[in-house]
């Protein structure tokens, strides 16, 4: 009979596994011995993409390479924006939608702005199954490198992370994908719509690495 966590990880939709992914574990460079070069923390804005990113994985239109290129232009403009105007500094959510929606124009996606609103409201309620389902919750501490820093609102952003369940179900659905992984490295054509999902999950955080490493030149 198939694990919990099993069950769990096949019962989650597309949105909620892109979700799911999209958000950091309990702890952020507590189990290393050298402290990240970069502390990633999630808040519930970027789960404005997880609809996107189902969305392009049901679909063989658009490719994971073109996706991290138009995420990585989507967020040179935004932060051109920002530059030549210092006093534009929308809430997060707007923030994010702003660049899901030039993502959307760079793809040519049809439909973008009726998508765009589908999309707030799905995110909603794939934070909501997670958050029900006891796979994410709100910290009242966050821990970066050792160090535990207390949200007590200060900050106007809300936080998330996975809870141990969700860390279960997420290793399970990475060594699914790892076996997605080996299968097409021997040469096996693998067209599932959830590894599909999981390029384009690599893709997306590729386009965010980079863009954080160039902010620092």
């Amino acid at each position: 009979m198939p694990s919990k966590s099993i069950l769990i990880m096949h019962s989650l939709s597309l949105t909620e596994r892109a979700a799911l992914e999209l958000t950091n574990d309990s702890y952020v460079g507590v189990r290393r011995q050298v402290r990240p070069r970069h502390a990633v923390l999630t808040s519930k804005d970027v789960y404005n993409w997880a609809p996107l990113l189902a969305l392009l994985a049901e679909s063989t239109r658009v490719s994971p390479e073109q996706l991290e290129l138009a995420v990585a232009s989507s967020l040179r403009r935004w932060s051109e924006i920002i530059e030549h105007d210092v006093s534009v500094n929308p809430p997060g959510g707007l923030q994010q939608a702003f660049i899901v929606q030039k993502v959307l124009e760079e793809l040519a996606v049809e439909d973008a702005p009726e998508l765009l609103k589908r999309f707030g409201e799905e995110a909603r309620l794939a934070y909501q199954s997670l958050l029900g389902r006891g796979l994410v919750e709100d910290p009242q501490t966050i821990v970066i490198a050792g160090f535990a820093l207390t949200v007590l609102g200060l900050i106007p952003t809300s936080f998330t992370c996975k809870t141990k369940a969700g860390q279960i179900v997420s290793r399970r659905i990475a060594a699914l994908y790892w076996k997605y992984e080996q299968s097409e490295r021997a040469g096996v054509v693998t067209t599932t719509v959830d590894f599909r999902l999981w390029k384009f999950l690599k893709a997306f955080r590729q386009a965010l690495s980079a863009a954080m490493e160039n902010d620092e030149l």
